[in-house]
C-alpha cells in the first residue's frame, strides 16, 4: 500500500502521481510491458494497476468480494504480483523501477514478501504415513 505526506499528513494522495511502476524478480517482470499512468481531475489511469492487483492476489474472483476502485483510492493504493518459482531457484534479488510526478524528499517503498505452505499428507487405514511440507 503506498501512503504518502504532504506537509506532514498522511494519506494527502501524493501516491497518487505513481507514473511507472515495474518489478523483476526470479528472472520474471511484471508488469511484463511498462506502463505510462497519471491521475488526476478528469483522469484515472491508475485503474489498470487496480484490476492487475486484484487478478494477481487472487480477489478479484474471490466469494467474499474485493474493495471498489473508489475504497482503493481512498485507503492508498497496494500493488500485487506473484512471482512463482521453482523449488530448487533461490533468487533473493529485487529490481523495482518507478517514476512518479511528483513525490515528497525522504518517501520510501516497501516491499513485502508473501508466502505460503502447501501440506501433503499420506494416509493407510485411517493413520498418518507420511507428512510432506512444501513452502510455496
Amino acid at each position: 500500500m503506498f501512503k504518502c505526506l504532504a506537509d506532514g499528513v498522511v494519506a494527502a494522495g501524493t501516491e497518487k502521481n505513481l507514473t511507472s511502476l515495474q518489478l523483476t524478480y526470479a528472472n520474471t517482470t511484471k508488469p511484463s510491458t511498462r506502463w505510462s499512468s497519471a491521475y488526476g481531475t478528469g483522469v484515472n489511469e491508475i485503474q489498470q494497476l487496480y484490476h492487475d492487483s486484484l487478478g494477481e492476489s487472487g480477489m478479484l474472483m474471490s466469494t467474499g468480494g474485493s474493495e471498489t476502485l473508489e475504497e482503493y483510492l481512498e485507503r492508498g493504493a497496494y500493488y500485487h504480483y506473484s512471482f512463482t518459482r521453482d523449488a530448487e531457484d533461490r533468487s533473493t534479488q529485487v529490481q523495482l523501477s518507478t517514476t512518479f510526478s511528483s513525490l515528497e524528499v525522504g518517501a520510501n517503498i516497501f516491499i513485502i514478501s508473501w508466502f505460503s505452505r502447501a501440506i501433503e499428507l499420506t494416509t493407510t487405514n485411517g493413520q498418518i504415513q507420511s507428512v510432506r511440507s512444501l513452502s510455496v
